[in-house]
Protein backbone atom coordinates (compact mmCIF):
# COMPACT_ATOMS: atom_id res chain seq x y z
CA UNK A 1 0.00 0.00 0.00
CA UNK A 2 1.24 3.84 -0.99
CA UNK A 3 2.63 5.49 1.86
CA UNK A 4 2.87 9.46 2.31
CA UNK A 5 5.56 11.17 3.71
CA UNK A 6 4.32 12.14 6.88
CA UNK A 7 3.58 8.54 7.42
CA UNK A 8 7.75 7.64 6.67
CA UNK A 9 8.97 10.20 9.09
CA UNK A 10 6.18 10.51 11.83
CA UNK A 11 4.09 7.05 11.67
CA UNK A 12 2.43 7.81 14.61
CA UNK A 13 1.03 11.41 14.05
CA UNK A 14 -2.67 11.77 12.98
CA UNK A 15 -3.66 14.49 10.17
CA UNK A 16 -4.04 17.96 11.81
CA UNK A 17 -7.63 17.61 10.35
CA UNK A 18 -10.20 17.04 13.28
CA UNK A 19 -14.04 16.25 12.91
CA UNK A 20 -17.23 15.63 15.93
CA UNK A 21 -18.21 12.07 16.18
CA UNK A 22 -20.91 11.34 18.14
CA UNK A 23 -20.12 14.00 20.74
CA UNK A 24 -16.15 13.58 20.66
CA UNK A 25 -13.75 15.77 19.11
CA UNK A 26 -11.80 12.64 16.90
CA UNK A 27 -8.78 13.01 14.23
CA UNK A 28 -10.02 12.40 10.90
CA UNK A 29 -9.87 9.06 8.74
CA UNK A 30 -8.37 7.42 11.21
CA UNK A 31 -9.60 4.43 13.47
CA UNK A 32 -7.76 2.17 15.98
CA UNK A 33 -8.84 -1.73 15.28
CA UNK A 34 -8.50 -4.44 17.40
CA UNK A 35 -9.82 -8.00 16.41
CA UNK A 36 -10.78 -11.23 18.43
CA UNK A 37 -7.98 -14.00 18.73
CA UNK A 38 -10.59 -16.44 16.93
CA UNK A 39 -10.65 -14.34 13.74
CA UNK A 40 -8.78 -16.29 11.43
CA UNK A 41 -9.01 -13.49 8.36
CA UNK A 42 -7.05 -10.80 9.31
CA UNK A 43 -5.63 -9.96 6.22
CA UNK A 44 -8.41 -10.66 3.98
CA UNK A 45 -10.47 -7.55 5.94
CA UNK A 46 -7.77 -5.05 5.76
CA UNK A 47 -7.50 -5.76 2.38
CA UNK A 48 -10.73 -4.92 1.59
CA UNK A 49 -10.52 -1.49 1.56
CA UNK A 50 -8.07 0.49 -0.88
CA UNK A 51 -6.63 3.97 0.24
CA UNK A 52 -5.60 2.39 3.76
CA UNK A 53 -2.27 2.71 5.50
CA UNK A 54 -2.37 -0.61 8.26
CA UNK A 55 0.24 0.07 11.21
CA UNK A 56 -0.08 -2.85 13.78
CA UNK A 57 1.23 -2.28 17.53
CA UNK A 58 2.19 -5.57 18.80
CA UNK A 59 2.20 -4.81 22.19
CA UNK A 60 -0.81 -3.27 22.62
CA UNK A 61 -2.37 -5.75 19.73
CA UNK A 62 -3.84 -3.09 17.67
CA UNK A 63 -4.05 -2.14 14.24
CA UNK A 64 -4.15 1.95 13.47
CA UNK A 65 -5.53 2.28 9.94
CA UNK A 66 -5.64 5.83 7.74
CA UNK A 67 -6.85 7.04 5.17
CA UNK A 68 -6.43 9.85 2.58
CA UNK A 69 -9.84 9.54 1.00
CA UNK A 70 -12.36 7.30 3.49
CA UNK A 71 -14.19 9.49 5.75
CA UNK A 72 -13.66 8.32 9.37
CA UNK A 73 -17.55 7.06 9.38
CA UNK A 74 -17.22 5.08 6.63
CA UNK A 75 -13.55 3.13 7.99
CA UNK A 76 -16.12 2.74 11.19
CA UNK A 77 -18.84 1.11 8.76
CA UNK A 78 -16.95 -1.18 7.02
CA UNK A 79 -14.97 -2.68 10.20
CA UNK A 80 -18.03 -3.39 12.46
CA UNK A 81 -19.42 -5.71 9.84
CA UNK A 82 -17.24 -8.45 10.44
CA UNK A 83 -17.55 -10.51 13.50
CA UNK A 84 -14.16 -11.09 14.56
CA UNK A 85 -13.65 -7.56 15.09
CA UNK A 86 -13.63 -7.15 18.83
CA UNK A 87 -13.79 -3.34 18.61
CA UNK A 88 -12.94 -0.26 16.17
CA UNK A 89 -13.15 3.41 17.41
CA UNK A 90 -11.79 6.77 16.00
CA UNK A 91 -8.53 7.63 17.66
CA UNK A 92 -9.71 11.14 19.91
CA UNK A 93 -7.92 14.32 20.00
CA UNK A 94 -6.83 14.89 23.24
CA UNK A 95 -5.89 18.41 24.95
CA UNK A 96 -3.41 19.79 27.66
CA UNK A 97 -4.80 20.74 30.95
CA UNK A 98 -3.70 24.18 31.77
CA UNK A 99 -1.61 24.94 34.49
CA UNK A 100 -0.73 28.00 36.15
CA UNK A 101 2.95 29.30 36.82
CA UNK A 102 4.30 29.27 40.09
CA UNK A 103 7.26 30.95 41.80
CA UNK A 104 8.13 30.23 45.36
CA UNK A 105 7.19 27.32 47.97
CA UNK A 106 4.65 29.64 50.29
CA UNK A 107 2.18 30.11 47.19
CA UNK A 108 1.99 26.39 47.00
CA UNK A 109 -1.41 25.98 48.75
CA UNK A 110 -1.37 22.56 47.68
CA UNK A 111 1.96 21.61 49.20
CA UNK A 112 0.96 23.26 52.88
CA UNK A 113 -2.01 25.97 53.44
CA UNK A 114 -2.15 27.77 56.18
CA UNK A 115 -4.75 29.83 54.75
CA UNK A 116 -1.86 32.01 53.32
CA UNK A 117 -3.88 34.52 50.35
CA UNK A 118 -2.59 34.00 47.26
CA UNK A 119 -2.99 37.66 44.23
CA UNK A 120 -5.19 38.81 47.39
CA UNK A 121 -7.53 35.52 47.33
CA UNK A 122 -7.26 33.58 51.01
CA UNK A 123 -6.21 29.77 51.22
CA UNK A 124 -8.08 27.68 53.52
CA UNK A 125 -5.93 25.96 56.08
CA UNK A 126 -5.21 22.41 56.16
CA UNK A 127 -6.55 21.85 52.66
CA UNK A 128 -3.25 20.64 51.13
CA UNK A 129 -1.34 17.25 50.57
CA UNK A 130 0.65 17.48 53.72
CA UNK A 131 4.03 17.87 51.83
CA UNK A 132 6.06 18.42 54.80
CA UNK A 133 4.59 15.40 57.16
CA UNK A 134 5.59 13.92 53.66
CA UNK A 135 8.70 14.95 53.65
CA UNK A 136 9.91 14.28 57.36
CA UNK A 137 9.46 10.54 56.31
CA UNK A 138 10.97 10.74 52.30
CA UNK A 139 11.47 13.32 49.74
CA UNK A 140 11.99 10.87 47.16
CA UNK A 141 14.00 8.21 45.53
CA UNK A 142 15.76 7.77 42.47
CA UNK A 143 14.79 3.60 42.45
CA UNK A 144 11.65 4.35 40.49
CA UNK A 145 10.72 6.60 37.13
CA UNK A 146 8.20 8.62 36.33
CA UNK A 147 6.82 8.67 32.81
CA UNK A 148 5.36 12.31 31.96
CA UNK A 149 3.20 12.28 28.64
CA UNK A 150 3.37 16.02 27.85
CA UNK A 151 4.88 18.18 25.48
CA UNK A 152 7.98 17.27 26.29
CA UNK A 153 10.37 18.70 29.58
CA UNK A 154 13.03 21.28 29.34
CA UNK A 155 15.72 18.83 30.71
CA UNK A 156 18.39 21.83 30.90
CA UNK A 157 16.61 23.78 33.52
CA UNK A 158 18.27 23.94 36.88
CA UNK A 159 15.70 22.68 39.13
CA UNK A 160 15.33 19.96 36.80
CA UNK A 161 18.42 18.53 35.13
CA UNK A 162 19.45 16.25 38.19
CA UNK A 163 16.23 14.68 38.11
CA UNK A 164 15.63 13.80 34.52
CA UNK A 165 16.22 10.19 33.67
CA UNK A 166 19.08 9.40 30.94
CA UNK A 167 19.13 6.39 28.66
CA UNK A 168 22.34 4.02 30.02
CA UNK A 169 22.91 2.55 26.36
CA UNK A 170 21.48 2.77 22.76
CA UNK A 171 17.81 1.43 22.66
CA UNK A 172 15.33 0.60 19.74
CA UNK A 173 11.41 0.98 20.09
CA UNK A 174 9.07 -0.57 17.53
CA UNK A 175 5.69 1.50 16.21
CA UNK A 176 3.96 -1.30 13.58
CA UNK A 177 6.55 -1.39 11.01
CA UNK A 178 8.53 1.88 11.77
CA UNK A 179 11.60 1.80 14.48
CA UNK A 180 13.48 4.30 16.56
CA UNK A 181 16.54 4.19 17.54
CA UNK A 182 18.19 6.11 20.54
CA UNK A 183 21.59 6.72 21.32
CA UNK A 184 22.77 6.32 25.65
CA UNK A 185 22.42 9.66 27.16
CA UNK A 186 18.50 10.12 25.79
CA UNK A 187 16.47 11.68 28.24
CA UNK A 188 13.18 10.32 26.78
CA UNK A 189 11.46 10.31 23.24
CA UNK A 190 9.44 12.89 21.02
CA UNK A 191 6.50 10.41 19.89
CA UNK A 192 5.05 13.57 17.88
CA UNK A 193 7.97 14.11 15.77
CA UNK A 194 9.43 10.64 16.17
CA UNK A 195 12.64 11.75 17.45
CA UNK A 196 14.50 11.08 20.22
CA UNK A 197 14.38 14.53 22.07
CA UNK A 198 12.06 15.62 24.28
CA UNK A 199 12.64 19.24 24.55
CA UNK A 200 9.48 21.11 25.75
CA UNK A 201 8.75 24.63 23.79
CA UNK A 202 5.59 25.06 25.33
CA UNK A 203 6.19 25.00 28.97
CA UNK A 204 3.22 23.32 29.72
CA UNK A 205 5.60 19.64 30.35
CA UNK A 206 8.13 21.50 32.56
CA UNK A 207 5.81 22.76 34.53
CA UNK A 208 4.60 19.62 35.40
CA UNK A 209 7.90 17.65 35.94
CA UNK A 210 8.65 21.26 38.58
CA UNK A 211 5.52 19.70 40.66
CA UNK A 212 6.30 16.27 40.16
CA UNK A 213 9.94 16.42 41.09
CA UNK A 214 11.54 19.91 41.08
CA UNK A 215 15.10 19.26 42.69
CA UNK A 216 14.82 20.75 46.36
CA UNK A 217 17.14 23.49 46.85
CA UNK A 218 16.83 26.86 47.40
CA UNK A 219 16.07 27.95 43.72
CA UNK A 220 12.39 27.83 42.59
CA UNK A 221 10.04 25.94 43.74
CA UNK A 222 10.32 22.94 45.19
CA UNK A 223 8.45 19.24 43.41
CA UNK A 224 6.69 17.01 45.54
CA UNK A 225 9.80 15.03 44.98
CA UNK A 226 13.14 16.40 45.93
CA UNK A 227 14.83 13.35 44.27
CA UNK A 228 13.51 11.56 41.35
CA UNK A 229 13.73 10.09 37.71
CA UNK A 230 11.75 11.56 34.89
CA UNK A 231 10.87 10.65 31.55
CA UNK A 232 9.55 13.01 29.23
CA UNK A 233 7.59 11.38 26.24
CA UNK A 234 6.88 14.04 23.85
CA UNK A 235 2.89 13.25 22.53
CA UNK A 236 2.10 17.13 21.93
CA UNK A 237 3.35 19.50 19.03
CA UNK A 238 5.11 22.82 19.75
CA UNK A 239 2.37 25.00 18.36
CA UNK A 240 -1.24 23.87 18.92
CA UNK A 241 -3.06 20.98 20.99
CA UNK A 242 -2.50 18.53 18.19
CA UNK A 243 -0.85 15.00 19.46
CA UNK A 244 -0.27 11.38 18.83
CA UNK A 245 -2.08 9.37 21.12
CA UNK A 246 -1.56 8.53 23.93
CA UNK A 247 -1.56 4.49 23.66
CA UNK A 248 1.85 4.98 22.12
CA UNK A 249 3.25 6.12 25.19
CA UNK A 250 2.26 3.43 26.58
CA UNK A 251 3.72 0.95 24.55
CA UNK A 252 6.90 2.79 24.67
CA UNK A 253 7.00 2.32 28.43
CA UNK A 254 6.29 -1.02 28.57
CA UNK A 255 9.21 -1.46 25.58
CA UNK A 256 11.19 0.49 27.95
CA UNK A 257 10.84 -0.99 30.54
CA UNK A 258 11.71 -4.52 28.82
CA UNK A 259 15.22 -3.28 27.55
CA UNK A 260 16.35 -1.43 30.69
CA UNK A 261 15.14 -3.20 33.63
CA UNK A 262 15.53 -1.83 36.81
CA UNK A 263 17.47 1.25 35.20
CA UNK A 264 14.14 2.11 33.53
CA UNK A 265 11.82 1.02 36.03
CA UNK A 266 9.01 3.00 35.44
CA UNK A 267 6.29 3.01 37.89
CA UNK A 268 4.08 5.89 37.26
CA UNK A 269 3.04 7.19 33.74
CA UNK A 270 1.87 10.97 34.42
CA UNK A 271 -1.35 12.36 31.77
CA UNK A 272 -1.85 15.66 31.93
CA UNK A 273 -4.39 15.69 28.79
CA UNK A 274 -7.86 14.53 28.58
CA UNK A 275 -10.08 13.45 25.78
CA UNK A 276 -14.05 14.41 25.29
CA UNK A 277 -15.30 10.46 25.98
CA UNK A 278 -14.91 6.65 26.64
CA UNK A 279 -11.64 5.67 24.81
CA UNK A 280 -11.65 1.33 24.78
CA UNK A 281 -7.86 1.45 23.01
CA UNK A 282 -6.49 3.55 26.30
CA UNK A 283 -8.43 1.52 28.51
CA UNK A 284 -6.71 -1.70 27.61
CA UNK A 285 -3.61 -0.13 27.01
CA UNK A 286 -3.90 1.23 31.03
CA UNK A 287 -5.14 -2.12 31.73
CA UNK A 288 -1.44 -3.63 30.03
CA UNK A 289 0.60 -0.93 32.16
CA UNK A 290 -0.78 -2.24 35.38
CA UNK A 291 0.45 -5.92 34.26
CA UNK A 292 3.57 -4.31 34.00
CA UNK A 293 3.31 -2.41 37.25
CA UNK A 294 2.66 0.84 35.77
CA UNK A 295 0.46 3.23 37.68
CA UNK A 296 -1.24 5.68 35.20
CA UNK A 297 -2.30 8.79 36.89
CA UNK A 298 -4.37 11.34 34.96
CA UNK A 299 -5.44 15.23 35.74
CA UNK A 300 -8.51 15.96 36.66
CA UNK A 301 -9.28 19.12 34.10
CA UNK A 302 -9.58 22.71 34.81
CA UNK A 303 -13.35 23.11 33.61
CA UNK A 304 -15.13 22.78 36.63
CA UNK A 305 -17.17 19.54 35.64
CA UNK A 306 -18.17 17.07 38.15
CA UNK A 307 -16.07 14.21 37.64
CA UNK A 308 -16.44 12.04 40.52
Amino acid sequence: MPSSDLAETCPLRPSTETEWLNGAEVYSRRVFLKFKPSEKNQSAILMGLRDVQTQYDTVLGIYIISSRSLSTSVLLDYFQCFEGVAYVEPEQVMHLARVPGDEHFSSLWAFWNLGQPIQNIPGRSGIDIKAKNAWNITTGSVSSVVAIIDTGVDYTHPDLSPNIWSAPFEFTLTFGDRSLTCPAGTHGIDLYNFTCDPIDVLGHGTHVAGIIGAKGNTEGVVGVNWVAQMLPIKIFNDNTNMSVNPVFAASAIIQLKSIFGSSANIRVMNNSYGGSSFDTTLFNAINELNTNNVLFVASAGNNANDND
